[in-house]
């Protein structure tokens, strides 16, 4: 019997071009009770500050890991600290749940 592989599935999830950005008001005002700049938020994290304000203005989507060091430092869980990331992944996900046998 031959080796055949699966025809790949479109991927339904929306490119980063056609994903609406709005920025994350509670990422910044986590950010700023906890009297924090972006400068010094980024050093401790050890990230750049343009990663940072660009995943504050919701113009990047932080990794799985960074998401959760978020949070962890803002003091906030990752769906209060990343809403929209949250609420995306909650409608891609009913997406592919209507092609589940």
């Amino acid at each position: 019997m031959e080796n055949q592989k699966a025809p790949r599935r479109s991927k339904s999830a929306p490119k980063k071009s056609e994903r609406v950005r709005k920025p994350r008001q509670w990422f910044k005002s986590l950010r700023l009770a906890k009297g924090l700049s972006q400068s010094k938020m980024a050093s401790e994290l050890d990230v750049s500050v343009v990663t940072l304000r660009s995943t504050e203005n919701g113009t990047n989507d932080p990794s799985l890991m960074m998401s959760h060091v978020y949070a962890l430092y803002l003091g906030g869980t990752v769906e209060e600290v990343f809403p929209d990331v949250v609420e995306e992944a909650k409608m891609y996900f009913q997406k592919l749940k209507k092609s589940f046998s």
